[in-house]
C-alpha cells in the first residue's frame, strides 16, 4: 500500500505462542539529521510509571532502502537514529504478556494492544497524521479486530486494515482488541455502541446492552449537545476473576470475572451486587468520555508522557466520575434507592476504615498519586487517603449543598454541563484547581471555598450525615452482628494461623507490636484461624492481658494484648427516614 501519512506502523500478530508483536514503523522523509524517538513511560488515565520500553525485545533501524542504520540508545525509553535527513525505518518486537487494561497482551486466544505499549514517537511528526496497519494473524483467520481508530480503508467494522489518527497523542488512545471475540450493538440518539465480549463466557450480551442503554442516555442528556462521540466500544475481556477498566476517546478497555456478566440461563431481571458493580464500571468509563477525555486539567493538555505529570484535581474528574457512576444506576432506576445506599454505605466505611485520611488531603493524594496511592504498600492506610473515595463523598456533598441552596434550580451537573460548553467552543486549555469554585461562584453565586478548603485541603471527616438528612437519608453507625472487636489489623488465611496484612495507627494491634506479614497462630494458647479468630479473641476479652504468639519471618515471638485498648467493630447504615426529601434526590425510593 502507499503510505500517505509520515509515520505509518504496521503490526504483526503471527508469534502469539511467544507473545510477541512484531511492529514496524516507517517514517517516510526527515529534515532532521539524527531522530530521537522514544515510547511513553505511563499511559493516560493511569498514573504510574510503567516503563513500556522494558516490553521491547529488539530493536533495528534501516534506510528506505534496507541498508542498516545506526541506533544509540539513550535512556530507558528513547533512541537515537542517525538517519540523515531523509526517511527510515525502524523494525522492533514487543513482548505482550500482561491482561490488564494498561498494557499489552498476545496468545493464540486473544490480542490486545494500548499505543503506549507499541507505538514509537517521532517528535518531528508528533501533530501529523500516523497510519497502522493490523495485519491478521495468518493462523487465526476466525480473529475481529475492534478499535475506535479511523478506518482507511474500505473494510467492515470489525475488519482488520488500515487505521489512522491526526497526530501521535491521540493514536496512543484507541486501544485494540482482537480475537473471535462476541458483539452486541446498541444505539443511543442514532450513535452506534457496541458490547465487544473475548475471553470464556456464555453472558447474556442482549441483556448487557439493554441495560448499558440507559446509562449511555443518561451520560449523554448529563452534558446535552454536542455529543462528543459518532460511536463507542465497550472492550470486554472476560478472565476467571479480575476488575478495572481505562477510558478512552470513543471507547473502554474493560476487564471483569466471569461470574460478573448474566447469563441467557438466568431468567430473572434482577441485578445482581456483582453484575451492578460491571454496570457501574461501565458507567465510570463512559463518563470519562467526557470528565478527562475532553474536559481535563491544564496539565492533561499536552502532557508529558515520558515522566511524571502532576494535577492537584484528580478528585474532580476520578471522584465526581465515581460518585455519578453508580448515582446514574439509580436515576435510571436500574437500582433502587436501597440498593444505591448500600454502595454509597460501602464507600463510606472504605473511608472510615482508612486512618490515612486524617494525615493525607485529597489534593495530595492526587498530586502524590504516581509514587503513593498507585504504589501502596502495608502501611497506604494509614498514610493516605484515595482520590477516588474521599473525592465521590466530595462530591456527592457538593452536588446535594447546591441542591439544598439553590432550592433544587441547580445542582452538580449544572456546574459539569458548563464545563463541557467550555470545551465544545473550541481553543480549550483546561481546568485550574479553582476552576470548580469559580464555576459554582459564577453560576450560581455561591462561596464554596470554606466547604472546598475542608473536605478537599483538610484532614477532618466531611460532615455527610448532615447533608444526607437533609435528604431524609439517615446515617448511624451499629456494632457488628455478630460482635467483633477491634483489633487493628487486616487479615489473610495462611497455612497456620493467619497473617497480617496491615496494622492500623495507634490500635490495639500496633501498641502490641504486632506488624504487618506477622504470622499469628494462637491467642492465650488457642490456635487460630481466618473463621475463628475473632471468636477466640472476644471469648478471653474479658481477661486484663492476652497472649499473643506468632511468628516473625521465620522467628517465634509471643506479645502480650492489653484488652482495655480493644472495642466493638462498627458499620456504617444507612436508612431512609423521609420519603420526599429523598425523592429530590434519589429515584425508586418506593420499591
Amino acid at each position: 500500500m502507499s503510505i500517505q501519512a509520515p509515520v505509518h506502523y504496521q503490526i504483526a500478530a503471527n508469534q502469539f505462542n511467544g507473545h510477541i508483536f512484531d511492529i514496524k514503523m516507517t517514517v517516510s522523509t526527515s529534515e532532521q539529521s539524527h531522530c530521537n524517538v522514544s515510547l511513553p513511560s505511563w499511559i493516560p488515565g493511569s498514573y504510574m510509571i510503567r516503563d513500556f520500553a522494558k516490553n521491547i525485545v529488539s530493536i533495528n533501524a534501516y534506510q528506505l532502502d534496507g541498508r542498516e542504520l545506526a541506533l544509540e540508545k539513550l535512556d530507558k525509553q528513547t533512541w537515537r537514529i542517525n538517519n540523515n535527513k531523509s526517511g527510515f525505518e525502524l523494525t522492533y518486537q514487543v513482548y505482550a504478556f500482561d491482561t490488564s487494561v494498561r498494557t499489552a497482551y498476545l496468545d493464540q486466544f486473544r490480542g490486545f494492544i494500548n499505543g503506549t505499549s507499541a507505538f514509537i514517537k517521532v517528535p518531528e511528526f508528533e501533530n501529523s497524521k500516523h497510519t497502522v496497519e493490523i495485519l491478521k494473524p495468518d493462523a487465526l483467520p476466525h480473529w475481529q479486530l475492534a478499535t475506535g481508530l479511523t478506518r482507511e480503508d474500505s473494510g467492515d467494522m470489525f475488519d482488520f486494515g488500515t487505521f489512522s489518527a491526526p497526530n501521535y497523542l491521540e493514536l496512543i488512545d484507541y486501544p485494540f482488541e482482537m480475537s473471535d471475540f462476541s458483539t452486541v450493538r446498541f444505539d443511543v440518539y442514532d450513535i452506534p455502541h457496541y458490547v465487544v465480549i473475548s475471553g470464556v463466557h456464555n453472558a447474556d450480551t442482549d441483556r448487557i446492552a439493554k441495560d448499558l442503554t440507559p446509562i449511555c442516555q443518561h451520560h449523554l442528556d448529563y452534558f446535552e449537545k454536542p455529543y462528543p462521540i459518532d460511536q463507542y466500544l465497550f472492550m470486554v475481556n472476560v478472565v476467571g476473576d479480575g476488575f478495572g477498566g481505562l477510558e478512552h476517546l470513543n471507547s473502554t478497555a474493560l476487564l471483569c470475572g466471569r461470574s460478573t456478566l448474566p447469563t441467557a440461563q438466568d431468567p430473572s431481571d434482577k441485578i445482581s451486587d456483582e453484575y451492578q458493580t460491571f454496570l457501574s464500571l461501565s458507567s465510570h468509563e463512559y463518563f470519562h468520555t467526557w470528565n478527562v477525555k475532553r474536559i481535563r486539567p491544564a496539565e492533561f493538555i499536552n502532557p508529558n508522557i515520558g515522566t511524571e505529570t502532576y494535577t492537584r484535581q484528580l478528585w474532580f474528574y476520578e471522584g465526581i466520575t465515581s460518585y455519578i457512576d453508580d448515582w446514574s444506576l439509580n436515576q435510571t432506576e436500574l437500582v433502587d434507592a436501597n440498593q444505591y445506599l448500600n454502595v454509597i454505605t460501602k464507600t463510606l466505611q472504605r473511608l472510615e476504615n482508612c486512618q490515612g485520611r486524617f494525615v493525607q488531603s485529597t489534593v495530595d493524594s492526587s498530586f502524590d498519586a504516581w509514587t503513593k496511592f498507585y504504589k501502596q504498600d502495608e502501611n497506604a492506610t494509614n498514610a493516605i487517603v484515595s482520590y477516588y473515595v474521599k473525592g465521590a463523598v466530595a462530591a456527592l456533598c457538593f452536588d446535594l449543598l447546591l441542591r439544598k441552596e439553590t432550592n433544587q434550580e441547580d445542582n452538580l451537573q449544572t456546574i459539569m454541563r458548563d464545563f463541557w460548553q467550555d470545551w465544545a467552543k473550541g481553543d480549550y486549555q483546561g481546568t485550574h484547581y479553582s476552576s470548580f469554585i469559580d464555576k459554582v461562584q459564577a453560576l450560581l453565586k455561591l462561596d464554596v471555598t470554606e466547604q472546598f478548603k475542608a473536605w478537599l485541603e483538610g484532614t477532618e471527616d466531611i460532615p455527610i450525615a448532615n447533608f444526607l438528612a437533609e435528604f431524609g437519608v439517615e446515617l448511624t453507625k451499629v456494632d457488628l452482628k455478630p460482635r467483633q472487636l477491634e483489633l487493628g489489623i487486616n487479615v489473610k488465611p495462611a497455612n497456620l494461623g493467619i497473617n497480617i496484612i496491615n496494622v492500623a495507627t495507634n490500635s490495639a494491634a500496633m501498641h502490641a507490636g504486632l506488624s504487618a506479614n506477622d504470622n499469628l497462630i494462637a491467642i492465650n494458647q488457642q490456635q487460630i484461624t481466618t473463621a475463628n479468630w475473632q471468636a477466640v479473641l472476644a471469648s478471653v476479652a474479658h481477661l486484663e492481658k492476652v497472649t499473643i504468639h506468632g511468628f516473625r519471618r521465620d522467628e517465634l515471638f509471643t506479645t502480650t494484648l492489653n484488652t482495655s485498648s480493644l472495642k466493638a467493630k462498627q458499620e456504617i447504615k444507612l436508612k431512609i427516614v423521609d420519603e420526599d426529601k429523598a425523592k429530590l434526590w434519589l429515584k425508586r425510593v418506593n420499591k
